[in-house]
């Protein structure tokens, strides 16, 4: 069981004055002369019949070098309720002035005292409020007896935690971590011993005390708690992914429709079936643009000691008349290049804008729905809301309110769901919708036909298939190791290797049919590697407790 630790962040700054007090951190040109340790750490915390603590520490300030006579201490209230009846004694030295301050939500406690370059000892207490923890059925008391902060060695550090004879606990119902030096039981309750012989600096030492349930204190965070806020998130997030996913099942079905032919080229057809889709519009343009005629592509193939690596060459020769803006665009950017590397990597701004210029003329026309602006607003509105979750599941955490998980989670759950459910800027219309599922059966079908024509007729299908590729791309069925398949049952029926007019091959392994060829140009375009499985091979390439907290001298 994992409780809510309450860190009580003590820091002691003591100050060389010449008769007066001087600020915590005020410099001094002795400064470095002076030196301290703690000595003699005793922590005593008693639990109160109302769950208050009272904290008593004695502590001994060990001067080395130099004078003091000013202490500081700063008591963190990040994860505390409150703290009252604070007091600084000493039976070493007087305590002239005792000023309590608050300081950014944390109290200060300034005191001083005469002029000293011996050892003095001094005993703070005070009565703090919301340290005390519970679960199901257990309290938790978990106390930093020395904080990590101090960056001294301290020596000779004992503590004790006092529960009263009142709440009747029983020994054997106690559980203690660290192992104590003692547990005693009297008339007075039940007093647990802790100590160690020295501790080095910046090192922290916690004692915990959990018994059966005696009062309704917050309760802590614990693994049950962090469970049922994962589940409690991720179901609400199932539920507006399962809204998603019945959403696009509203799609039309591409068995329901009769397969026809786009009105449209190729390469707005991959935007119509998918954003995601768009680096099969570039492949499927620069082959359509190819075998119109517009630009011919030329493979070399070039061997050295690591490897063999295929070259694609583009070599540009429009004819105006039978040309988009568009396409012509599109050509004069790929002029600029020599080979299709060359195009894929330098052309991505370029690319960007045609998709672009793409999704208009689609939204222009009919097919596609812009919804950029709900898109935009609803995002937004997600965005605040997830993050205002999680400032809420931080403050739950440090207030230590469990309850709030069954509040904070789902809306954490539904915040990234809906983003999850708003999809893209960019979605089909109705007539949009029916179009898709018109070109997916189109698609289809092409792949049907071409298989059927390989089994049947491979050197109908060698020669049908430049023209059938721009289309075949589109499709997500197509893939390298599909192409490849296709090109050694051409090669085993006897075909010879027959290559377009826009294609040639200066190499003397091209493959059946140019078909290897055809994997390596689209590899080289970009196609996702989900749908050009065996590219690189046909292209010849490759918590703590509350109290404690620090000491320091200035």
């Amino acid at each position: 069981m994992i409780r809510r630790f309450r860190v009580l962040t003590i820091i002691f700054f003591v100050a060389w004055t010449v008769g007066a007090v001087s600020p915590a951190g005020a410099q001094s040109s002795d400064a470095d002369r002076k030196q301290y340790a703690f000595s003699n750490y005793d922590v005593t915390v008693a639990l109160q019949a109302d769950g208050s603590l009272d904290v008593r520490e004695t502590i001994q300030l060990d001067v080395i070098s130099g004078s003091f006579s000013t202490m500081y201490r700063a008591v963190k209230m990040k994860r505390l309720d409150s703290l009252t009846n604070v007091s600084v004694t000493s039976t070493d030295a007087a305590v002239d002035s005792l000023t309590i301050t608050r300081d950014d939500g944390d109290i200060m406690i300034q005191w001083a005292f005469p002029e000293r370059s011996t050892p003095a000892s001094f005993e703070i207490a005070y009565r703090a409020y919301g340290a005390l923890r519970s679960n199901d059925d257990t309290n938790s008391l978990h106390w930093t007896v020395v904080g990590s902060e101090i960056n001294v060695p301290v020596s000779d550090v004992d503590a004790t935690l006092r529960l009263p004879a009142e709440l009747r606990i029983p020994r054997d119902s106690l559980s203690v971590d660290p192992d104590p030096d003692d547990v005693r039981s009297s008339g007075l309750g039940t007093e647990i011993s802790f100590s160690r012989e020295s501790l080095e600096a910046e090192t922290s030492y916690s004692v915990k005390a959990t018994f059966p349930k005696r009062f309704n204190a917050p309760e802590a965070f614990d693994g049950l708690d962090v469970l049922k806020g994962l589940l409690l998130a991720l179901l609400t997030f199932g539920i507006f992914a399962g809204a998603y996913i019945s959403r696009q099942k509203e799609e039309i079905s591409p068995d329901d429709v009769f397969p026809r032919e786009p009105n449209v080229p190729p390469y707005e057809a991959a935007r119509m079936l998918s954003s995601s889709r768009a680096h099969s519009m570039h492949s499927s343009m620069l082959v359509d643009l190819a075998r119109r005629g517009h630009l011919s592509l030329r493979a070399e193939s070039s061997d050295s000691w690591l490897e063999s690596k295929q070259t694609i060459h583009v070599d540009v020769h429009r004819d105006p008349d039978d040309l988009q803006p568009f396409e012509s665009r599109f050509l004069d950017e790929l002029s600029k290049h020599e080979t299709l590397e060359d195009v894929n990597l330098r052309m991505s701004d370029f690319q960007k804008e045609q998709r672009t210029e793409i999704r208009k003329r689609l939204v222009e026309r009919g097919l596609l729905y812009d919804r950029s602006t709900e898109y935009v607003r609803f995002t937004a509105l997600a965005c605040l809301a997830c993050f205002a979750a999680v400032g809420i599941a931080v403050w739950a955490i440090v207030q230590s309110v469990p309850e709030a998980v069954y509040v904070v989670s789902p809306l954490i759950g539904a915040s990234m769901g809906s983003l999850f459910f708003i999809g893209t800027r960019y979605a089909p219309t109705e007539r949009g919708k029916r179009k898709r599922a018109e070109l997916k059966a189109f698609l289809a079908e092409k792949k049907t036909e071409m298989e059927a024509l390989v089994e049947d007729d491979p050197k109908r299908a060698a020669a049908r298939f430049p023209d059938d590729l721009p289309w075949l791309l589109l499709s997500e069925r197509i893939s390298g190791a599909w192409l490849e398949k296709q090109g050694r049952a051409i090669e085993e029926a006897g075909v010879e290797n027959v290559l377009p007019d826009w294609l040639r091959d200066t190499s003397p392994q091209a493959g059946a049919a140019g078909f290897a060829l055809y994997v390596a140009i689209i590899g080289t375009t970009g196609v996702s590697s989900g749908s050009t499985a065996g590219v690189a091979g046909a292209a010849g390439a490759g918590a703590g407790g509350a109290g404690g907290g620090g000491a320091g001298a200035a």
